[in-house]
């Protein structure tokens, strides 16, 4: 039997943060969208670095419940699974009150319709699927994961709960990928599904151990990223794009951004977060894997293929990962 088989239950909580798998965050998984639950899936495909990429199937997924309610799941299953034993604990409860106050729900608002309204939204998280792609030395590491299994109503003592069926797989996952947390109290103030959309992109990119830094993006896949439409008319979307940063500004996520009406490129100048050794030590491990991979092809294989079809079974080979 394997030691520390789930790390990720010695990741810390916060009461106003989350812990998300940067991948996550990055991806136009969730996104800004009306508030009616879409009946169509979708695919998304992005490159984060040269070196990882994202594949994303299943519904569109927002930032006005969506997002909140996924957060508060992960809170659920580390806060249980918190003890350092070898057994998983993948069955978590969630009551009405729970669900409402982590979505700040007015208190005249809580009926039992909206919370089946909102555990069909969980239902329709279940159906997400992941797929992260990472070169290596060794070759090509692909992680697939559905965010969680199952969940369904159950009445118990007079009182509907929602059973969620956690995907061990998934939360395996902390223990390979990079993580970020997301200040919840900050991502709730945003206004905008666009801008808080924004915020979780801009989140994987504050790494800079700077006061601040610049980055350029491209200005149609921002707001691909942030409104999941590739059909906005231009003056629509340069409206969205400028008001969600302009927003981001007020709440001190960014200092300034630079962007011109017809220009490709957006520059935005982040504020950076204050990073712990944890996440520097990361940083490090990463850039060393990143250098010795370029070297790698440099010097030695710059014919090689790899192969695009290995599955990890995250289950079995999480400690030969990790060596």
């Amino acid at each position: 039997m394997r030691k520390n088989k789930f790390k990720f239950k010695n990741l810390k909580l916060y009461s106003n943060k989350s812990i998300q798998i940067s991948a996550v965050l990055f991806a136009n998984i969730f996104s800004a969208k009306s508030k009616s639950l879409s009946s169509d899936f979708i695919k998304v495909n992005v490159s984060r670095t040269k070196y990882e990429s994202i594949e994303y199937t299943g519904y569109e997924l927002d930032c006005m419940y969506d997002f909140q309610l996924f957060s508060l799941i992960i809170r659920k299953a580390i806060s249980e699974n918190f003890k350092n034993d070898d057994n998983f604990k993948n069955v978590i409860t969630l009551g009405k009150n729970e669900i409402f106050d982590y979505l700040n729900i007015d208190s005249n608002a809580r009926r039992a319709s909206r919370f089946k309204s909102l555990s069909e939204r969980v239902k329709k998280i279940s159906c997400s699927k992941i797929a992260i792609t990472r070169n290596t030395i060794k070759g090509d590491e692909l992680f697939i994961a559905s965010f969680i299994n199952n969940c369904y109503l159950n009445n118990f003592d007079g009182e509907l709960l929602l059973i969620v069926e956690l995907n061990e797989c998934f939360f395996n996952l902390f223990d390979v990928l990079n993580s970020q947390y997301i200040d919840m109290n900050l991502f709730n103030d945003l206004k905008s599904q666009y801008s808080r959309s924004l915020y979780l992109y801009l989140t994987t990119k504050r790494f800079n151990t700077d006061p601040s830094m610049y980055i350029n993006v491209k200005r149609d896949e921002l707001a691909y990223r942030i409104t999941h439409s590739k059909n906005l008319e231009e003056k629509k979307r340069n409206q969205i794009v400028r008001e969600s940063l302009k927003e981001l500004i007020s709440k001190e996520v960014i200092w300034d951004f630079n962007f011109k009406n017809g220009a490709e490129m957006i520059t935005i100048k982040i504020k950076n977060q204050k990073q712990s050794g944890n996440i520097k030590k990361k940083l490090r491990e990463e850039q060393e894997m990143i250098e010795a991979y370029s070297q790698y092809h440099r010097d030695i294989c710059k014919n090689v293929q790899y192969r695009n079809d290995d599955v990890i079974d995250l289950y079995d080979d999480l400690d030969f990962l990790k060596g």
